[in-house]
């Protein structure tokens, strides 16, 4: 990413509380529930512009943008074929840009993709070096059609898994929650949350900025909070994905503490399964209160 000036610049800027308050309060209105009505702010109210500009690259920007509300569209993707952008909203400048991706609630979904597409992606960015551990273990914990070439693990793992209370959301949900698979397969689990630790700078780009776009220009630039009242409300691609690199390894990433682990906490928010029609999916969920805890830790930088 490039700043005005042409240089390059990887986070926002340490902006003081009193021109936070006056950009944000043009947003805090009634009724303000989606991109069209948070696109219109931004084209109307200087300061607010001014304050997304800051964040992002670090400088002032009073002149106005042009603000183009970009919601559900889509940009060429790493599969050759056409994918949702991560960016709900485009600011331009006369030599700048910022696309948003807009966040309506304090936590929600914020990426679903099926298991093949999520393993290209990660192949994608990683040059093909992804374990097969990781693989297997996202094919018993996602399960469904996933599990076509594992019906012997799957088998195994319910056999094995049997006296525990959450054995028979496995049976309804034909999949595996995670205290499931570190039961049967103690090595899949292990090698699972160590591929979350060493990847979760790449997994929460993913999640909140890329997505499948194969165009660094189609990325996001930022999230924003459009409905919180106070606090952070724009957390910046290059400032959370330093903050989440920087501690992942004192960062909670683990099982989630109900149902056996039926979902992955992750720094940002959390993975579950999802069955929206007939398939069993990834569903991403981003969580307000992790984000902020996650870029106001300090900097315990791990090897």
């Amino acid at each position: 990413m490039l700043n005005p000036n042409g240089a390059e610049y990887s986070g926002g800027s340490q902006l003081s509380e009193r021109n936070r308050s006056q950009g944000w309060q043009h947003a805090k209105v009634d009724g303000h529930k989606n991109e069209s009505q948070l696109g219109l702010i931004l084209e109307s109210s200087a300061a607010l512009s001014d304050l997304v500009h800051e964040s992002v690259f670090g400088v002032n920007q009073p002149t106005m943008p042009e603000v183009k509300v970009d919601g559900l569209s889509y940009v060429d993707s790493i599969f050759g074929g056409k994918t949702i952008s991560k960016v709900d909203i485009l600011m331009s400048w006369s030599e700048s840009h910022v696309g948003l991706s807009v966040k309506k609630s304090n936590s929600g979904q914020v990426w679903l993709v099926s298991l093949e597409r999520f393993l290209t992606a990660l192949r994608h960015s990683l040059d093909d070096e992804l374990p097969n551990e990781v693989e297997y273990f996202l094919k018993l914990f996602i399960g469904g059609n996933n599990l076509t070439e594992m019906q012997d693990e799957f088998a195994y793992a319910l056999r094995k898994t049997s006296g525990y209370k959450w054995h028979q959301q496995q049976i309804r949900q034909n999949r595996l929650v995670f205290e499931g698979i570190r039961e049967a397969f103690p090595d899949l689990a292990e090698a699972m949350l160590k591929f979350l630790k060493c990847n979760i700078t790449l997994i929460t780009d993913l999640m909140f900025f890329r997505g499948l776009a194969a165009n660094e220009n189609d990325f996001a630039d930022a999230v924003i909070y459009n409905k919180i009242t106070e606090g952070q409300n724009i957390f910046t691609q290059g400032r959370l994905l330093e903050r989440v690199s920087a501690n992942r390894n004192i960062s909670l990433i683990g099982p989630g503490p109900l149902n056996g682990g039926s979902t992955i906490i992750l720094p940002t928010g959390f993975l579950q399964m999802h069955h929206p029609a007939g398939e069993n999916l990834l569903q991403f969920h981003h969580n307000y209160e992790r984000m902020l805890a996650a870029v106001s830790q300090p900097s315990k930088s791990a090897i």
